[in-house]
């Protein structure tokens, strides 16, 4: 077995968290419960994200479909952080 070389001890944790990826995405258009979003790379937003509009408004969202260039999405509630 190889000796711990951290100079800080680590803790045990069973804690959920979220990356918030630098993505530039444009809006295309905007409804009550979704979004078109202009993307250059579909593939690479994930299947849900945090979408910040402005510095004060974020929303969390789910992809109900993916183009050539757009993705649509739906705003969701926020997960469960709990678990």
């Amino acid at each position: 077995m190889s000796a711990n070389l951290r100079k800080r001890p680590r803790h045990p944790l069973d804690m959920r968290a979220y990356i918030e990826t630098p993505t530039a995405v444009s809006v295309a258009d905007v409804s009550e419960t979704g979004a078109k979003l202009v993307v250059k790379d579909p593939a690479s937003v994930p299947d849900e994200f945090l979408l910040r509009l402005r510095p004060d408004l974020r929303k969390w969202c789910r992809v109900v479909w993916r183009g050539a260039e757009e993705v649509g999405i739906e705003f969701i509630a926020p997960p469960d952080l709990k678990n």
